[in-house]
């Protein structure tokens, strides 16, 4: 089968680490492959205490240490429990094998892929998004003959906010036809906020110091009211309360407005939430203009739903920890998400009612390899190149909605642990199949059966090697029960 002609540039940008970067000597200090992840949890994480940045006043660029971003990484990696992914390779082999991918070694491309420094402010990120874009942009035309080309951004994860700071602010958005991104928390994410405060500790790996440098990971904080505070009436003023005492009653804030929070950098935090700011400015300024409105960019947000999701920051015990419990400013329908962003967070505020989302019952990590979204991103990216619609013919679909599979896995396991693996089948009632396949080398496919359950079904696996492995949950009833769901997670040796 022949493939389809691309007109215009496409531009790729991974999340957070989703770059491969290089010191200054040029050798690699964050590019796990293989067995490099288990090494690095192996020996504490040591390795990776070098990815912190220099000291540096919020709002200003830290120090250039010498790192750059030299490539994808194309497989399975993360900072695990704060954000893992499987990999971009397979989303990058679809579309290769579907589109006509022009150039050669010298000539210019029309597919591109982005590594940008993931610890760094989106706001560096963004510029050197624009200074590629203008550059191979016009090279395009120049070497195609496409004098109409435009650009189209796929994006995962922060690889959104990078895209919408060039678009918005910079004004990309004069050169770009679409915005097509996975699982982007333009709101910001709670998980994000949960590490900031409590320290990022993963069985026997310390990454708090590291994580609390990164600017991303200030501007990856959900933005919004997430944090319940207890809030102190005037005495007697309070439902129930009685002169001279002083009653108690909760209110949510953003983070940058609510007082003081343990280990919490109040200056980024107001950084971080002006970085978001920026973007909502030069959105609402650039929809006073006509070209904008009538010639810009599409946003297609693709979305994983029905996954257990950190909603909140409440206090319990004394401290303040992630939470499932959905502020009450956040409609009930939109809640839940993929694991790591929240449903709400998923959509740009302003294209709320617009009814633009494609939604996927998947793991965040997973989203960019999930085989129904990629059907979905190529043909969007083949309508895209289309110049003359017609009256046509409506496809009729199944009026039979497939139920949604919601998974729960660890990050990371010991290997004298057992693997305890939570699912439920949602809006039906159907036995579950667990696929575990090894990652790194080991000849390991195991399939296990879970039994339908109204309520979370548990597996518990143990004689796992240490290695990377995915995960596959799916209904025994097929694809028409409910879509599978996918993770990934790491087995290692006890120190």
């Amino acid at each position: 089968m022949s493939k389809r002609k691309m007109q215009d540039l496409i531009v790729f940008l991974p999340g957070i680490t989703g770059s491969v970067l290089q010191d200054a000597d040029g050798k690699d200090i964050w590019a796990l492959s293989g067995g490099a992840l288990y090494s690095w949890l192996s020996s504490h994480g040591a390795s990776l205490q070098k990815l912190a940045l220099p000291p540096h006043a919020p709002g200003s660029s830290p120090p250039d240490d010498g790192v750059r971003a030299v490539r994808l990484m194309p497989d399975f990696h993360g900072v695990f429990g704060l954000w893992k992914i499987d990999g971009y390779r397979a989303c990058t082999t679809a579309l290769a094998e579907t589109f006509q991918f022009e150039g050669h070694e010298g000539d210019p491309s029309n597919f591109i892929t982005f590594p940008y420094d993931w610890r760094r402010s989106n706001r560096e990120a963004a510029a050197q998004l624009k200074r590629l874009v203008d550059d191979k942009l016009q090279q395009w035309r120049t070497f195609s003959h496409f004098n109409n080309a435009k650009v189209i951004i796929l994006a995962h994860s922060m690889g959104g906010l990078v895209s919408r700071y060039y678009l918005e602010v910079f004004e990309g958005w004069k050169e770009c036809r679409a915005l097509v991104t996975f699982g982007t928390p333009y709101s910001g994410a709670v998980d994000a906020i949960n590490y900031i405060i409590n320290g990022y500790k993963q069985k026997f790996a310390d990454l708090t110091n590291v994580l609390r440098s990164f600017p991303s990971v200030y501007e990856l904080m959900a933005c919004y009211d997430v944090i319940r505070v207890e809030a102190k009436d005037p005495p007697g003023s309070a439902p129930g309360g009685q002169c001279g005492q002083t009653a108690r009653r909760s209110e949510w804030k953003q983070v940058a407005h609510a007082g003081p929070l343990p280990h919490l950098d109040a200056a980024r935090a107001a950084d971080a939430l002006a970085f978001h700011d920026e973007i909502a400015t030069a959105v609402a300024k650039n929809r006073t203009n006509a070209d904008y409105c009538n010639n810009s960019y599409k946003i297609v947000p693709m979305v994983g739903v029905r996954q257990p999701t950190m909603q909140s920051i409440v206090m319990e015990a004394g401290r303040l920890v992630g939470s499932e419990l959905r502020p009450p400013n956040v409609d009930v329908a939109l809640e839940g998400g993929d694991g790591r962003v929240p449903r709400v967070s998923a959509v740009p505020v302003e294209l709320f009612g617009e009814y633009r989302e494609s939604f996927f019952v998947e793991q965040h990590g997973s989203l960019q390899r999930n085989p129904q979204l990629l059907d979905d991103l190529v043909e969007r990216l083949t309508q895209m190149q289309a110049n003359k619609p017609v009256r046509g013919t409506f496809e009729s679909r199944s009026m039979l909605k497939p139920a949604a599979i919601a998974l729960r896995v660890e990050d990371l396991y010991l290997y004298d642990e057992p693997i305890r693996i939570e699912a439920a089948l949602i809006d039906r009632r159907d036995d579950l199949l667990v696929s575990i396949e090894g990652v790194t080398g080991h000849a390991v496919e195991q399939t296990f059966e879970m039994k339908a359950s109204d309520d979370v079904s548990t597996l518990e696996i143990s004689s796992l090697q240490p290695g990377r492995y995915r995960i596959m949950v799916r209904a025994k009833g097929g694809y028409m029960v409910a879509t599978p769901v996918h993770d990934v997670f790491e087995v290692a040796f006890r120190e």
